[in-house]
């Protein structure tokens, strides 16, 4: 097995944060624009490949990165190629995780921030899968395409408009092998806003699906707030509240909520119901760290979420608790 890398001679000179530029778009980390940035005005071609045990399996991944000072435009044009029975050499460049296979795919990404407030960006990615996969029985393809507006009219107030839309081949219920395309559609507005040691966080989503079988949309919509208590002190708190509505599980919305310390996750929400969650932490040392946290979620309805259960799920309320201690020896 072998592994083989070019293109990072050219950044050998630059900071380790220049060296992120190469991969701005994929992360949406600020970079900068400026006539002094030593990165802008360079055409970067980088890359990487790997060979499996099976001299056929072979991964690569090519990216090219061309940044233009005097427009404050940034070109991202990734090309991928992961083998099906090898793991890919940078799939993290792409957000999908340390163990992507099974894919081709092309990405080209935009980002200009030529005016003083705003700032645009925006990708199209096509893919396809040449082995079937856990939604698809067989060779599947799909398209990405999201464009993010950012309005920033000081620094502790900022707008975002994200749109997206997801077209992809999955598997008919009941009817495997045979495929539909399902497009689904996100919009979101999001609002937020710092004083000292206080952030909130204001966000309204909605969703639309549709598949190929059936030419009636589904919508969802929900409503949240998040919270943030950070001063300088040892405790710090955050805060969570949302109301939801969603037609079926197709329709679902995915958001962020505060979460323990070394955890992570974006739950889903379908039907109609709200839901609440409270984090607390406490630092009173560099070797103690304690913090707790409570959820609530309320359903009042919940539609079917597949073709095989049709019937609604009656309401419930559902309770998380979360107890997290560290010790640093």
């Amino acid at each position: 097995m072998g592994c083989w890398h070019f293109g990072e001679s050219l950044f050998s000179a630059f900071s380790r944060k220049q060296k992120r530029a190469r991969c701005a778009l994929s992360h949406g980390r600020k970079q900068c624009l400026g006539d002094k940035c030593r990165l802008c005005s360079l055409f970067t071609p980088l890359g990487a490949a790997k060979r499996g045990d099976n001299k056929r399996d072979w991964s690569y991944c090519l990216c090219c990165l061309l940044a233009l000072s005097t427009h404050f435009v940034r070109l991202l044009l990734p090309l991928r190629h992961f083998s099906e029975h090898n793991i890919a050499p940078s799939a993290r460049t792409f957000q999908q995780g340390s163990k992507v296979q099974n894919e081709m795919g092309l990405l080209l990404g935009y980002e200009t921030s030529r005016w003083r407030k705003l700032r645009w960006q925006s990708f199209a990615q096509i893919y396809h899968h040449s082995l079937p996969t856990w939604r698809a029985a067989a060779p599947s393809s799909g398209l990405v395409l999201q464009t993010l507006f950012t309005y920033a009219p000081h620094h502790r107030e900022q707008w975002s408009l994200r749109y997206r839309l997801t077209s992809k081949q999955q598997t008919i219920p009941q009817h495997a092998p045979l495929l539909q395309w399902v497009m689904r559609q996100s919009l979101r507005l999001q609002h937020q806003y710092s004083s000292g040691a206080w952030m909130w966080q204001t966000n309204l989503d909605g969703a639309m699906t549709r598949q190929q079988v059936s030419s009636t949309p589904h919508f969802g919509a929900m409503l949240s707030l998040r919270l943030r208590y950070a001063p300088q002190s040892a405790w710090h708190a955050s805060a969570f509240v949302g109301v939801f509505s969603t037609e079926r599980f197709d329709a679902r919305l995915f958001v962020y909520q505060p979460q323990l310390p070394s955890t992570g996750a974006f739950p889903s929400f379908y039907g109609t119901g709200c839901s609440g969650v409270a984090v607390a932490s406490w630092t009173p040392s560099r070797a103690w760290s304690l913090s707790a946290r409570l959820a609530l979620t309320q359903h009042w309805n919940r539609p079917f979420t597949s073709s095989a259960s049709r019937s609604a799920v009656d309401p419930t309320l559902s309770f998380q608790g979360g107890l997290w201690l560290r010790h640093r020896f």
